[in-house]
């Protein structure tokens, strides 16, 4: 739910700053492909991982992520990070 807003962040990121690379950590296969199918969509340049959120979080200079454990994760390992957690309408 929350990495189509990723992917537009990515996005302006990338108009900005064109060498910068991204990389998504998906915690399950099937989230994997699920991902690898919204940046193909997006016509976008991110790599896809699975099972390697703790190599991510130590390879990277800054994250985006969404609010749940991973957020201790970042916490611990000092990574400047934007938490996002989209909502609807309705619970706003």
């Amino acid at each position: 739910m929350n990495l189509p807003a990723m992917l537009r962040a990515v996005a302006l990121i990338r108009a900005r700053a064109p060498d910068v690379n991204f990389a998504v950590a998906a915690f399950k296969p099937q989230h994997a492909r699920l991902a690898r199918t919204m940046i193909d969509e997006a016509g976008l340049d991110v790599i896809v991982l699975s099972n390697k959120t703790p190599e991510l979080i130590h390879l990277a200079e800054c994250c985006i992520a969404t609010s749940g454990s991973v957020s201790l994760e970042l916490l611990h390992h000092v990574k400047p990070t934007v938490i996002l957690y989209t909502v609807s309408a309705p619970a706003m």
